[in-house]
């Protein structure tokens, strides 16, 4: 109970509950605590058992130490996972400190980004000696090597008006731009407000402020200027302290005329990671623990955020946002975010206003969240045409862990074409009765008693450890593909959206794999709705074969009566035997899971097929001959 941080009253209670008898006193509770910590610790200092703890979980960590000294100046940590939501959604970073998180008074950097279902993620921490410039350019250069590459660097970054960490961040990004947290500053300019303006004007005057940092145009931005500069004549001091303390230094940073110009996904203050420091304190509940506490409450709460967005990540390829289920939208229900829908219902009742008319719209919705803005939904609605899915940013269209942009870029070092046409050619040889994998998945129920094993040749009885049976609902082949990739077998729509994603991605590839058929392919990989599906909705091999091991890099085998096939990935490296998974097509119908047994001895060959397999390989080696002229 005290591993996952239960305060000693409730620890108290729960042993009484359990034991009305028992006469434990809090002081007693207290020094168990104690020695179970004492305990962990062991024979360690404190510092020892912290960089222990980074080890044991698989964090990656850097240290810092003062010269020609043992002691420990800055110390960042972050997470596996934390490494993939950054390369994915590197967009947008949000940075801040926070203090009261451990015993010796060490500030916490933390930085913070943003998924497409609008979630806070943790990019990493840091714990700095002091909050100078040196320290926070250390922090920073750590966090600028989590990128995978140049290219993904965050464009925007927004901090509060710290000064070292704002000139460490211009050392470090350069090329990033920069915005300053608009809550923070007006909650600074209020302050002064009251200590300069009388009470009955404050009102007034901020509310001039906030017209200043809405201004959509640079005329309006100095007509509004103008205006408070007038109306606040009389007391002058307010006025300077506004000029030029935010407004000539700084209003780049955070008036909507600039910032509007940027692409910040709505983040114009620091609050997502406000909200992250506050989430952090509940989880560790005291600050005036030591480092390993709070590294403890930082880890269970990394835990806890991973799991919660790889949830909504499922649940928006599963549901659709209500109210927006009409045609306009078919083409991106389960392939955006919720959020992104919520974003483009508003614009669309600014249509009724805004018309097809670029001026009254502003258009800031595209170049700040790369959304369709309100006259651009009005064209497509008097055209008739639906929202096309080219026209939303891939920040909306990401909902995974995963960042495409390497299978892009790979794709131009290979040439497949000589191979596609051989497996054309092979495929076209093939018998009908061997083509019949392509009539899977039937709405009948299976029992999960059923021997499967008659579906399959006596030959690779033995290779089989067990069958498993999926729900028979048209989504059977998806059902089983999730299950195997180690998700639950209810995440066949995320296996389907993929999917799809993956054949958009490579169009020219599978054109040649789909003999040029690639929208009936990806017609069947989108659905309507969660229910049973009909026939046209089914998982067909060999089409799908070739999409689901190049998406999951996986080595994809498929059993049944009278076909059996193996496909590869078709532009990445051949994956390892651990990362080959089997399905199973039964009844003519229906996929189900197969596991398959591991290091069992391959059958004796006969002398027949040695000879055989002789003549494959010289066959293969003139081929590879040839090709290398």
């Amino acid at each position: 109970m005290t591993k996952y941080k239960l305060a000693p009253r409730f620890i108290l209670n729960a042993l009484k509950e359990r034991n009305k008898a028992n006469l434990t006193i809090p002081s007693q509770i207290y020094k168990a605590r104690s020695t179970y910590r004492s305990s962990l610790r062991g024979p360690y200092t404190e510092m020892q058992h912290l960089l222990k703890l980074i080890q044991q979980e698989n964090y990656v960590y850097w240290t810092r130490r003062r010269e020609n000294s043992d002691v420990l100046r800055d110390i960042f940590w972050t997470h596996t996972d934390c490494i993939k939501l950054l390369n994915t959604f590197h967009f947008v970073l949000i940075c801040d400190s926070t203090y009261k998180t451990n015993r010796y008074r060490l500030p916490l950097l933390e930085i913070v980004g943003v998924t497409s279902t609008s979630l806070t993620f943790s990019v990493g921490f840091a714990y700095l000696e002091q909050e100078r410039q040196d320290n926070f350019i250390w922090a920073f250069e750590k966090v600028r090597q989590l990128f995978k590459s140049e290219t993904l660097i965050s464009k925007v970054i927004v901090t509060d008006r710290d000064l070292a960490m704002m000139n460490a961040i211009s050392v470090v990004f350069p090329t990033s731009i920069h915005l300053l947290c608009r809550f923070h500053i007006e909650k600074n300019v209020g302050a002064r407000c009251k200590q300069y303006v009388k009470k009955d004007r404050q009102e007034e005057v901020m509310d001039l402020w906030k017209k200043i940092v809405y201004s959509s145009s640079v005329e309006e931005y100095d007509h509004h200027l103008q205006h408070f500069e007038l109306v606040c004549a009389d007391i002058i001091l307010f006025v300077d302290y506004v000029k030029d303390s935010w407004l000539t230094p700084y209003k780049e940073r955070f008036v909507n005329v600039w910032t509007n110009r940027v692409m910040h996904l709505g983040n114009t203050t620091s609050n997502r990671v406000e909200s992250a420091h506050w989430r952090l304190k509940n989880m560790l509940q005291t600050s005036l623990g030591d480092l390993c506490k709070s590294w403890d409450a930082v880890n269970m709460m990394l835990k806890n955020q991973i799991c919660i967005i790889q949830y909504s990540f499922q649940k928006t390829s599963k549901d659709v946002e209500h109210g927006c289920n009409s045609s306009f939208f078919q083409s991106l229900h389960h392939c955006v975010s919720r959020k992104c829908f919520k974003k483009i219902d508003k614009q669309l009742q600014r249509v009724k206003i805004v018309g097809t008319d670029k001026t009254i719209c502003g258009c800031s919705i595209r170049t700040t969240h790369g959304l369709p803005c309100a006259c651009e939904l009005a064209k497509l609605q008097i055209s008739g045409n639906v929202i096309p899915l080219d026209s939303i940013h891939v920040f909306w269209r990401t909902l995974s862990l995963e960042n495409f942009l390497e299978d892009e870029e790979s794709l131009s070092d290979y040439d497949f074409s000589e191979e596609l046409e051989a497996m054309k050619a092979e495929e076209s040889a093939k018998q009908p009765s061997q083509r019949s994998a392509r009539q899977p998945s039937h709405s009948s129920q299976y029992s999960a008693k059923q021997p499967f094993y008659t579906h399959f040749p006596t030959l690779i009885h033995p290779y089989i450890e067990e069958i498993i049976d999926v729900v028979a609902d048209g989504n059977c082949g998806f059902r089983a593909i999730a299950a195997l990739l180690g998700w639950t077998e209810e995440s066949w729509p995320l296996v389907r959206t993929q999917l799809d994603k993956e054949i958009r991605l490579h169009q020219d590839l599978y054109a040649n794999v789909f003999d040029d058929s690639v929208e009936s392919v990806r017609n069947s990989l989108n659905i309507s709705g969660l229910g049973a599906q009909g026939q046209d909705k089914w998982m067909c091999l060999p089409d799908l074969g070739y999409v689901i091991a190049t998406r999951y890099n996986i080595i994809l085998v498929s059993l049944s009566r009278n076909l059996n096939m193996t496909f590869f990935p078709l532009n990445k490296a051949l994956p390892s035997k651990e990362r080959l998974l089997a399905i199973g097509f039964v009844n003519g119908n229906h996929w189900v899971q197969i596991k398959l047994k591991s290091n069992c001895p391959l059958p004796p060959i006969s002398q027949k097929w040695k000879d055989y397999c002789s003549e494959c390989a010289k066959t293969w080696e003139i081929a590879c001959a040839a090709r290398m002229k």
